[in-house]
């Protein structure tokens, strides 16, 4: 069996580091989905756990996920400020008024007891769109309506 040289080992790890591994938007190294993703926080029940939601997102910005229990299905949302955010999912007046977003249909129609928050990462504001991406692109969920945060549409 033939040794490898230093050099040769070495573009032999490099190679084997490259098939596993992959250099996202961010700079930042990622495990080809391999690696799953630890959320900072789950809320395992979103009606109970209301009030704890909103005191432990108070300016905080970051990436979140609203996961349906009993379907599975999934919403993920980002905000530059998660209190802010979570009350307006929060007011049943806001889930009436935006029937177009599946999200708010599913907690007025399923009910916050059948829900989980997770809070999948905090970020910086500036960051929160991409983040956001990055997170539709591994779960695909199937309360978001686009398949883009950044697009136009979120902001006319």
């Amino acid at each position: 069996m033939r040794q490898f040289g230093g050099f040769a080992a070495a573009s032999v790890v490099c190679y084997l580091l490259l098939l596993f591994f992959c250099l996202d938007s961010l700079n930042y190294f990622c495990f080809l989905s391999l690696v799953p993703i630890v959320p900072i926080k789950t809320y395992s029940n979103a009606e109970t756990d209301k009030e704890k939601i909103l005191f432990e997102n108070k300016n905080k910005s970051g990436i979140y996920m609203w996961k349906n229990n009993i379907n599975q299905k999934e919403y993920v949302g980002s905000s530059e400020n998660l209190r802010a955010r979570f009350l307006k999912y929060f007011n049943t007046n806001y889930l009436l008024s935006n029937t177009s977003m599946h999200i708010c249909c599913a907690l007025k129609k399923h009910d916050y007891s059948n829900f989980s928050l997770i809070i999948i990462e905090y970020c910086s504001p500036e960051k929160c769109l991409i983040r956001e991406k990055h997170y539709w692109d591994i779960f695909n969920p199937e309360y978001n309506i686009a398949k883009d945060p950044t697009c136009s549409i979120f902001w006319s």
